[in-house]
């Protein structure tokens, strides 16, 4: 009989899912606020600090905000 830890799933990764974005441009009062959707660009949807932290850099008018994925 195999060991515990030698049964299971094997080593590798699974097939990457896409992390979907979603968000609202809000006023000054908290609102959801009308925007042109042409004009929005999404510059990193990512788990990792240092890719915002490098686009956030490259693109001096860009920020982030932290979103908890479930």
């Amino acid at each position: 009989m195999a060991d515990k830890e030698e049964v299971g799933k094997k080593g590798g990764k699974g097939k990457p899912r896409p992390l979907m974005v979603v968000f609202q441009v809000l006023d000054d009062d908290g609102n959801p606020a009308v925007f042109e959707k042409t004009k929005f660009r999404c510059l990193a949807a990512t788990r990792d600090a240092s890719v915002a932290l490098e686009k956030m850099e490259a693109n001096p008018h860009a920020t982030y905000t932290r979103v908890e994925v479930s």
